[in-house]
């Protein structure tokens, strides 16, 4: 079996793999938090806690980067309904760690 690495722009940093909600099901979270500094982790909580917000009022899908256990980075977008400190709950009721979350964009 052979690997693939898919790099960024940004050295030592892989290229997320997009997927579907569905798809999240298969995935297994690290228990680890993935954000070491406290202010990203304050801004990806008040991102999250907006995108929630913004479907509230109808607005827009958001890019999830988040982390599994045994893979590289993985993308996958969607309306935030539901964001708390240890889970963000998509559309359609999948759900993803919030320590596991990496990135969160519009």
């Amino acid at each position: 079996m052979s690997t693939v690495l898919l790099l960024t722009d940004k050295p030592n940093e892989m290229k997320p793999i997009r997927i579907t909600k569905k798809q999240l099901k298969k995935i297994d979270y690290p228990k680890m938090e993935v954000l070491k500094d406290q202010k990203k982790r304050k801004n990806r909580m008040q991102t999250l806690q907006s995108a929630a917000n913004a479907k509230k009022k109808g607005d827009t899908n958001v890019r999830i980067v988040f982390e599994s256990k045994r893979r590289g980075p993985f993308a996958v977008h969607s309306e935030v309904l539901v964001s708390q400190k240890d889970y963000v709950m998509l559309s359609g009721g999948f759900v993803i760690p919030t320590s596991s979350i990496r990135k969160v964009s519009y």
